[in-house]
């Protein structure tokens, strides 16, 4: 077993540079031959571009005025009728089913 990681590659004794010239001379050749010529790798597709990020609006009510207060990440808990800090999260409309064991 080889302990070495030379030892365990295996040589084609082939250089970069000689099977660089042996894939342009098989392209010769089957130009030679009379074979279509191959046609260039396609162009790179273009970076898609991303839209911008969708902050998730999430509505609360004011603990003191009942004020409804739609809020987004980084945003300063506060009502923004009359600063009170304690909301309540408003309850989603989706339907929720959960399991019963």
């Amino acid at each position: 077993a080889p302990h070495h990681k030379s030892q365990a590659r295996k040589h084609t004794g082939m250089s970069k540079r000689a099977s660089a010239a042996s894939g342009a001379g098989a392209a010769a050749a089957a130009a030679a031959a009379g074979a279509p010529p191959a046609s260039p790798p396609p162009a790179a597709a273009p970076a898609v571009v991303q839209p911008p990020e969708k902050f998730y609006v999430v509505y609360y009510v004011c603990g003191e005025c009942g004020h409804e207060n739609e809020m987004k990440p980084k945003d300063v808990v506060r009502c923004r009728e009359c600063g009170y800090r304690i909301l309540y999260k408003k309850r989603t409309k989706r339907m929720i089913q959960f399991e019963a064991r």
